[in-house]
């Protein structure tokens, strides 16, 4: 039986030669981290015209900054060299609607626990950009902006 992961595997074998990557070391040259939603409509290597080595990419629903991104930012930033942040937000997003309690309540009454992070309501652009900005874990936070892509024409707008 043939599955998602199985076609994966496969294209990355038949993909090997062409995808590694052994001259590129790990920080971003660039010098630029992104955090954006995981909608599998957005490809940020594409729309942001990256390549492989060019920036760190941190995905999640709703692109939202929770203490894993800034986290995840503090490395970047003390042992990657990135010294920019771009948060992306876009239109018609599926956690913008998200039920957060109703989704807590789902997972506790098929598992008996609530799940294990907080509910985390969607945030707006403006709101994930101030914090990063207003982390101090973070040396880099004078060139953070924040935007929203369009998924219905493709366009990115600066927001915040």
């Amino acid at each position: 039986m043939n599955n998602a992961i199985d076609e994966c595997v496969a294209a990355a074998e038949k993909a090997a030669q062409h995808v590694a990557t052994p001259t590129l070391g790990a920080p971003p040259r660039r010098g630029l981290a992104v955090v954006m939603c995981m909608d599998a409509r957005i490809d940020p290597i594409r729309i942001l015209g990256l390549r492989p080595g060019d920036a760190h990419i941190l995905r999640n629903p709703g692109a939202l900054v929770t203490d894993a991104e800034l986290r995840a930012l503090a490395i970047s930033q003390r042992k990657m060299g990135t010294t920019e942040v771009m948060v992306i937000h876009h239109t018609d997003c599926g956690a913008a609607s998200l039920d957060e309690p109703a989704l807590s309540a789902e997972i506790a009454d098929d598992t008996g626990a609530a799940p294990p992070w907080d509910e985390l309501p969607y945030q707006t652009v403006a709101e994930s950009v101030e914090r990063v900005r207003a982390c101090e874990a973070l040396p880099h936070r004078d060139n953070v902006r924040g935007f929203v892509f369009h998924v219905e024409d493709g366009k990115l707008v600066e927001v915040a």
